[in-house]
């Protein structure tokens, strides 16, 4: 008999919301991303005109069958749940008449300093919004390969997905925060695990 993870902590419910409203507010609006699902969604929501949320989840759900099959079904589980609270409520950001203009300067300060932070609240207790850091916390539990690796790797597609919808500028600064990222997403989940855990 199956045995399912109990209710997750508030932590995965606040780190599901910050990450969707840092992708509709910050990486979509400056046009630079932090990398994963998140950059390959806002570039392809700009090529397909649609909503940035259904771009997310889409890449996401084509995630779950690998995360399954990687991690287990209780992980994937609650990867669906977190992936499906951020599509909602990035699809309810993006409906809000709330634009915002960044300095491309800010906006790349703040991306690489803060928006990996709702990563880190969700995977500092073994859990992950669906993306690459589903596969790349898979890779850690099952073959021992530190996060910060995989995801540097996977986020090359990202990468280049963003210099491909909005050019150098942004193809650069997006290589710049991912080579980052793989480090700032290790750095906020053992953050959040001594704060908040005391471990």
């Amino acid at each position: 008999m199956t045995t399912w993870k109990p209710l997750p902590p508030a932590r995965f419910f606040v780190g599901s919301v910050l990450y969707a409203a840092m992708v509709v507010y910050l990486e979509k609006a400056a046009h630079i991303s932090s990398g994963g699902v998140s950059g390959l969604s806002i570039s392809a929501a700009h090529f397909l005109h649609v909503g940035v949320w259904l771009t997310n989840v889409s890449i996401k759900f084509v995630l779950f069958a690998a995360i399954g099959l990687l991690a287990g079904r209780r992980t994937a589980l609650w990867t669906m749940v977190s992936a499906t609270i951020s599509a909602l409520f990035m699809s309810l950001f993006e409906a809000l008449p709330l634009p915002f203009v960044w300095p491309t300067w800010l906006a790349f300060l703040l991306i690489v300093t803060v928006s990996y932070f709702p990563i880190g609240l969700l995977l500092s207790r073994g859990y992950s919004t669906g993306g690459f850091s589903g596969i790349a916390q898979a890779f850690q539990e099952r073959m021992r390969i530190p996060l910060w690796a995989t995801m540097t790797v996977l986020n090359g597609v990202s990468v280049a997905a963003m210099y491909l919808a909005f050019g150098n500028v942004s193809g650069i600064l997006t290589l710049v925060a991912t080579a980052w990222g793989g480090f700032s997403i290790h750095l906020w989940t053992r953050l959040v695990q001594r704060m908040l855990d005391g471990h």
